[in-house]
């Protein structure tokens, strides 16, 4: 199997990755709350492709998506472990409505505030909030100051994540077909 093709698209959302990265850092310095968030979701969803490249549902009844898996795994260096293969907080993010509503079927009668999309800067104390005059506070997606994001409870060590998707260095691509529209274009 070859699998350059599939090496690219993991150099390209590593690469994705570090933009997001760097956005998410811009923007909590500008303390731009929408970007921050923008920011982070773009990140975590680039993770989540990664995690996806390396993981795919169905692998074991799949041999090719199996094969090309261990491959993938084998190539960067990627064990059973490492920070992508939890897609928990992603998946919260991208099925956050199925979230809410798990809540309130869970919470019929709770009388509830939802806090959200709260970041908190390096050097503010962080305290969450749990009640708020006699009403039960919801924390749904928080941005820690120290690079920690949580959603629903849950929460990921984004820096450490940032880090280790990082190693990934630009393949050994041999395949030239691998080419972008651009450089074909140029070509000619």
């Amino acid at each position: 199997m070859d699998i350059d093709i599939y090496k690219q698209e993991v150099f390209d959302q590593a690469q994705n990755v570090q933009m997001a990265w760097a956005d998410l850092h811009a923007a909590v310095g500008a303390g731009n709350d929408a970007r921050t968030w923008h920011s982070a979701q773009a990140l975590l969803i680039s993770a989540a492709n990664l995690s996806k490249l390396f993981w795919p549902q169905g692998e074991s009844g799949d041999a090719i998506k199996s094969a090309r898996a261990a491959a993938l795994r084998s190539a960067f260096g990627v064990t059973s472990g490492h920070t992508l293969q939890d897609r928990t907080l992603r998946n919260h993010f991208e099925h956050f409505d199925e979230r809410l509503d798990t809540w309130n079927k869970d919470n019929p009668t709770a009388p509830s505030v939802f806090v959200d999309k709260s970041v908190y800067p390096a050097g503010q104390p962080y305290a969450r909030i749990t009640e708020a005059g006699g009403k039960l506070v919801k924390a749904l997606r928080e941005l820690h100051p120290n690079w920690r994001i949580s959603c629903l409870g849950d929460e990921i060590d984004l820096q450490k994540l940032v880090d280790e998707i990082a190693q990934f260095r630009t393949p050994e691509v041999s395949n030239s077909a691998i080419v972008s529209e651009r450089e074909v274009e140029n070509s000619l």
